[in-house]
């Protein structure tokens, strides 16, 4: 079923990202459609996955996985301070 959404949505053009927490093996997936395929997102050398999408949107996947959350809001509120996020919140809002 999750297969067949997927592979509509590409087919519709959307862009679109989805992200797979596997709470039991420990491990976060995030995947972003491109051409038409869905790719999966590569941590950058500090660990943080930034989404290509929602701009500003940072997960810091191995303070999450280690159940750092202190760190995992701090990265984020990096993210969500950037100019990228504030021009995406004002297209947004219809501001831009």
């Amino acid at each position: 079923m999750v297969r067949n959404l997927l592979c509509c949505n590409a087919r519709c053009g959307l862009s679109w990202q989805y992200i797979v927490w596997q709470i039991y093996e420990n491990r976060l997936d995030w995947f972003k459609l491109e051409e038409g395929r869905y790719i999966l997102l590569e941590p950058d050398a500090d660990g943080v996955i930034r989404s290509a999408v929602f701009a500003g949107l940072w997960l810091a996947l191995p303070a999450l996985q280690q159940g750092n959350f202190a760190v995992v809001f701090a990265v984020l509120q990096q993210g969500l301070q950037t100019a990228e996020h504030q021009a995406f919140v004002e297209r947004l809002e219809g501001r831009v």
